[in-house]
């Protein structure tokens, strides 16, 4: 029998002008350099003036899924961009908190 694969959905959403990234399931060494391609994606876009990852479905985030979105933010901010975590779910809410980067992200909700 075959280990599945982890699975991460992210689908593109807008709320005003926010970029919403819907982003549900596991971000590990296995799934995070989708997460990673879709942020360089929507950077070189322009008419993105901010991008609120909603991550109320995120059911498990390793090292490597922590460092993706730690490369967002900084990213996104360096180009006076905004970048928040929205509705953070418990699992990653309290990796945020258990490594001390929480003061990197804007939370909201």
């Amino acid at each position: 029998m075959a280990a599945s694969q982890p699975e991460l959905t992210v689908t593109t959403s807008t709320d005003g002008a926010t970029t919403v990234l819907g982003v549900s399931g596991e971000i590990d060494i296995g799934t995070a350099p989708v997460l990673r391609e879709t942020f360089l994606r929507l950077l070189d876009q322009d008419e993105i003036p901010e991008i609120a990852l909603d991550v109320s479905g995120v059911t498990f985030c390793d090292s490597s899924g922590l460092a993706v979105l730690l490369m967002g933010a900084r990213r996104w901010q360096s180009e006076g961009k905004r970048f928040a975590l929205r509705s953070p779910s418990q699992t990653l809410a309290r990796l945020v908190d258990l490594t001390g980067v929480r003061r990197a992200f804007e939370i909201e909700g």
